[in-house]
């Protein structure tokens, strides 16, 4: 069979994270037939030793997990496992260490050093490299060196490209969770807005990455935020997403410790209510304040009329079903929007008359 084949096969069966027994089977099949010894070190890995006399040995490396995608190409060799896929190519790393494991087998004699095949499960998921490392194989190998590979679809077919120094960036994920305390926006000024706070991290993260020089090369984004319930209530926890790449050691120790730095420092220019948000990689909660922002709604009592929803009687200081609050006969909350570069609305204010005034940012 041919690299082409072995991708082929790989393709119609992708599985995820270190749960992989078809793709497993299908390398240690492939493998078996040639002169090395096969092993799995970690849960979902296959080894492949290539013993040819010498002293030390180098390692070839290629990962076996797939993608939770869902194929729709209709291809005769698509993917047989509904929401799975290898859209990363990791099938094509594997068919190509593959064969290469067949030209080692085929030239075992000549080889300058032993050959150790790495193939790896978790590469999306939960780090299945530091584990294979950590089991102990590449010094029971002395292995001196690894190579790894990855397609590149802007080279043309049959090119091999590299450079001295990094080639492919460090991936790190960034997970910072707020929590806040929600109630009803009528009484914003006695909750802990966990999306502000969420916000006003991003925001404060991404200027840190804008400071450090331009011969560092980094990326920080977040690319999901998760806040909030209801579009009425002040949101009671956020969590922000995101990924931190970067090529060298001493950028990525910065970047991570002045992630966590942001979540411990609090900003002196939020007074009035605080939200508690988790520095990233695992750090301990501490504590941010914010000041309301410049669109918030703010009370002014001196509109003496009825509940602004008119419901419940003036003559009552019971609690309102409207906006989740109570007051003193005559002195509802009254409320003036302030604008927002965030949003577009438009508010109904009912006033004592009982006209409705409508209010839009357009119109501050």
């Amino acid at each position: 069979m041919s690299a082409v084949d072995y991708r082929r096969a790989l393709h119609r069966i992708p599985e995820l994270d270190n749960q992989l027994p078809e793709t497993v089977q299908l390398v240690q099949r492939i493998l078996a037939p040639l002169p090395c010894r096969v092993f799995s070190p970690i849960t979902g890995s296959v080894c492949a030793w290539f013993d040819a006399g010498k002293s030390d040995a180098v390692a070839f490396r290629a990962e076996l997990d797939a993608l939770p995608v869902t194929e729709a190409t209709d291809l005769p060799y698509a993917s047989v496992h509904p929401g799975r896929m290898h859209a990363c190519g990791h099938d094509a790393h594997t068919a190509m260490v593959l064969t290469l494991a067949e030209y080692a087998a085929e030239h075992l004699a000549e080889l300058p050093r032993n050959v150790l095949f790495l193939f790896q499960p978790s590469e999306e998921t939960t780090g299945g490299a530091g584990k294979l490392c950590e089991s102990g194989v590449l010094e029971r190998y002395r292995v001196r060196r690894i190579f790894g590979l990855h397609l590149w679809p802007g080279l043309e077919a049959g090119t091999i490209a590299s450079r001295p120094g990094p080639l492919m960036a460090r991936s790190n994920e960034v997970t910072v969770p707020v929590e806040g305390r929600s109630v009803h926006m009528s009484r914003a000024d006695e909750g802990l807005d966990a999306l502000t706070a969420g916000i006003s991290y991003l925001q404060r993260a991404y200027d840190m990455m804008e400071q450090l020089p331009p011969d560092q090369p980094r990326v920080l984004r977040f690319g999901k935020m998760v806040s909030g319930t209801v579009r009425n209530a002040i949101s009671g926890r956020t969590v922000l997403e995101g990924s931190l790449r970067t090529y060298r050691e001493d950028t990525f120790r910065f970047c991570r410790q002045q992630l966590k730095d942001i979540g411990r420092r609090p900003a002196a220019a939020w007074t009035s209510t605080s939200a508690r948000v988790t520095p990233p990689c695992g750090t301990t909660k501490s504590s941010i304040r914010r000041s309301p922002p410049s669109w918030a709604i703010t009370r002014r009592p001196s509109w003496k009329s009825r509940c602004w929803r008119r419901r419940t009687s003036p003559s009552t200081s019971s609690m309102c079903r409207g906006c989740s609050s109570s007051w003193a006969s005559g002195i509802p909350p009254s409320f003036t929007p302030r604008t927002s570069p965030l949003m577009t609305w438009s508010l109904a204010l009912y006033r004592r008359e009982g006209d409705i005034k409508h209010v839009s940012d357009s119109e501050e």
